[in-house]
């Protein structure tokens, strides 16, 4: 920072180096005035001279002088701040409580100025570590710091005025001021203005700018290839101007084959109990990558095309065959294999139904019994009948039978003399006597002991 204070005036230059927006609005012809060393060496002294015999008024631009020297955020010249100060403290009320000043800062017309001139070159591009939007920001810091110090060095034929308030307060310790936070604003807006208006015309800002758009439009353009998640695990190596309007960028990913080999040990993992019927067919994607560790994963590596439109300002995927394959085949592969081992090792198929009165489970001999079924049920019953010790249904039975009925249909079995229970099974799909009709299986029983004695013909029903 550099601040010149003479009797006659209060002259101060703030400069910072930090980091878009309209450009400048009015400006002058000034040429800046230069402080010298001799100068700044009796700063001090000049301040105390000067403020020392002051009353109001001079404390007014003294606290005002402090808070445009603690101002860091841009670079800015006051002039003539005692008589911008004078002008209107002769204008205050006494009475008022809060005291504002506007003060003309003004900052040097950046748009005139040659970045090359000012030593700006374009930094490189980063696609590892940086998108379009941080490559933005940071040329336009390096920008802003070449002309900041270039500012500091050289005259401006013009300058762009601004307005700005300071409020001031008294703590009980002495007045101080500050910047309010809309002039704040309104310097930021004037100075990132014009220097992404200057960085817009820099060919080397441009075509790096391009290349690190076309690194980042392909998180969306190859979601539908790669899958949401798996996109994102993409890195450019580097990215090259075809010169036609496309551009080819070399990517670096997790090998396909490794990650749907990962996704189709998830899909299998998933299994915990046997289902029924219809093999199932498994379809992996690599939109939801997480449970996926891909870190220790080998690496695979591909080129895509993408064209760019002048007019839209938008790329698209134009070739991208190559990879296309090479996860195609990655992923038929897993699909196949876990299609296979989920279906080999935990599908039930449902079977040939047997025919109807067929005796799958014990022996028939005896007294015959007559069971009838009724098709509302169910398409298929299966019966099984429980030798019980004595007459009382509750007790447990031994298995004597089991019988396969079609629903609608009578079947007839032959029973040693005794009591037996009777569970009887329904359902439309036969998986075996293991799993019977599966979870879609309805069973009943009969709650009572039936008889089977010699010379009676014993009808059972469930309805």
């Amino acid at each position: 920072m550099h601040v010149t204070v003479s009797l006659q005036q209060y002259d101060v230059i703030c400069n910072t180096f930090s980091g878009s927006v309209p450009p400048p609005g009015n400006t002058k012809g000034k040429r800046m005035k230069r402080p010298v060393p001799t100068i700044l060496l009796v700063c001090s002294a000049a301040c105390a001279l000067l403020l020392g015999g002051c009353g109001t008024r001079d404390q007014h631009a003294r606290a005002i002088q402090t808070a445009i020297e603690n101002y860091t955020d841009y670079y800015i010249e006051v002039y003539d701040l005692a008589g911008q100060v004078g002008e209107q403290y002769r204008q205050l009320d006494s009475l008022q409580g809060a005291i504002d000043y506007t003060i003309t800062v003004d900052i040097p017309n950046y748009s005139a100025v040659d970045p090359g001139l000012a030593g700006f070159t374009a930094p490189a591009t980063d696609y590892a570590a940086m998108s379009a939007a941080q490559y933005r920001a940071t040329s336009a810091a390096s920008l802003r710091a070449s002309l900041e110090a270039y500012a500091l060095d050289n005259a401006f034929s013009t300058y762009v005025e601004l307005p700005v308030t300071f409020s001031l307060t008294d703590s009980g310790r002495g007045l101080s001021a500050a910047m309010s936070q809309t002039s704040r604003n309104d310097i930021k807006t004037v100075v990132d203005g014009m220097v992404n208006s200057l960085l817009s015309s820099c060919d080397g800002y441009t075509q790096n700018l391009r290349l690190s758009s076309a690194a980042d439009a392909r998180f969306t353009l190859l979601k539908s290839l790669f899958g949401g998640d798996y996109a994102a695990l993409t890195n450019v190596l580097s990215v090259s101007d075809n010169k036609d309007g496309t551009y080819t960028l070399s990517l670096s990913y997790p090998d396909p084959y490794d990650v749907f080999a990962a996704l189709a040990q998830q899909y299998y993992d998933s299994f915990n109990q046997p289902f029924y019927g219809d093999a199932r067919t498994a379809v992996l994607s690599a939109d939801d990558l997480s449970g996926v560790g891909t870190a220790d994963m080998a690496t695979a590596y591909g080129d895509v095309i993408f064209a760019f439109d002048e007019t839209s300002g938008a790329f698209s995927l134009s070739d991208a065959s190559a990879v296309e394959t090479q996860i195609a085949s990655a992923k038929s592969e897993s699909e196949a294999a876990a299609t296979s081992r989920v279906n080999e090792e935990w599908r039930v198929p449902e079977v040939e139904a047997p025919s109807n009165g067929a005796i799958l489970e014990g022996t028939t001999g005896g007294n015959q019994i007559v069971f009838v079924s009724d098709v509302s049920l169910g398409k298929y019953y299966y019966v099984r009948f429980y030798l019980l010790p004595g007459d009382d249904a509750d007790e447990e039975g031994t298995l004597a039978a089991g019988v396969f009925i079609v629903g609608g249909k009578k079947a007839t079995i032959h029973l040693p003399s005794g009591y037996y229970s009777i569970t009887c099974y329904v359902g439309d799909a036969w998986y075996g006597l293991d799993a019977l009709f599966g979870p879609d299986g309805t069973s009943f029983d009969g709650g009572n002991a039936v008889r089977s004695r010699s010379g009676y013909i014993n009808t059972i029903s469930f309805e």
